[in-house]
């Protein structure tokens, strides 16, 4: 069924009465029916990660309304919950599904006012693919400005996050984001690190892991220090 075609069939009480002038300056009431259909469209073209569908429901809307790509992809999905596209991308999509939703003006930097962002998503529903997006550890997307040290509204940091709701991918999600510059000594609100985190949650293998990690970077902060020192000494033997 093409939803786009047929509005009546998505268009419930609930969906009828969401008013989207709050998303859409200037949105005309013949607008209105075309929005909320796409919208519903783009949710089933998501979870199907049908990419060409993506295009045709926005292609189809564009040509329909003044509605611009990026008002749409930064606009919630539902009247439900503030979720925008790329946060419901990060949780029921895949690298493509990301892709596209970036290459039509998704900000995945963007949170809601309780403080998800598409990487908090990424992480808490254990979506690799997206994850990897999100951070740049993909080719697809070499240099975002997605802040991998970032403190969410509750204290937490991707590695704490990672730390307590352990996803089944957490051994590469760490692994990832230290790579891109994740601090692993960072400390949430309450002066946690990742790894007190998961020691105490019994979470072992990414506590192990976390205390190489910030072994390692100790190790070549002490090699960096003694370089300096030693360069200092034969440019002053040499004054």
């Amino acid at each position: 069924m093409n939803t786009l075609n047929n509005n009546s069939d998505v268009l419930g009480d609930d969906l009828a009465t969401y008013d989207l002038a709050q998303e859409f300056d200037g949105i005309k009431d013949y607008e209105r029916p075309y929005v909320m259909a796409a919208k519903e469209s783009l949710k089933s073209a998501i979870w199907a990660k049908d990419r060409m569908r993506i295009r045709r429901i926005l292609e189809h809307l564009h040509g329909r309304t003044n509605i611009s790509f990026s008002d749409l992809m930064n606009s919630r999905v539902d009247e439900s919950a503030e979720f925008t596209w790329p946060m419901f991308a990060a949780r029921f999509g895949n690298e493509s599904m990301c892709l596209e939703v970036d290459a039509y003006g998704g900000d995945f930097e963007a949170s809601t006012s309780d403080g998800w962002t598409p990487l908090r998503t990424a992480v808490c529903y254990d979506n690799l693919e997206a994850f990897n997006f999100i951070i740049g550890n993909t080719g697809w997307r070499p240099n975002p400005s997605v802040d991998v040290n970032i403190r969410f509204i509750d204290g937490h940091t991707p590695l704490t996050y990672i730390a307590e709701n352990r996803p089944s991918h957490q051994i590469e999600m760490v692994h990832a984001l230290v790579k891109q510059g994740a601090d692993v000594s960072l400390k949430t609100a309450e002066g946690k690190t990742a790894e007190m985190i998961a020691a105490e949650t019994g979470n072992l293998e990414v506590a192990q892991l976390l205390a190489e990690i910030a072994s390692k970077v100790e190790l070549e902060k002490n090699i960096a220090n003694v370089s300096r020192q030693k360069t200092e000494e034969v440019w002053n033997s040499l004054a």
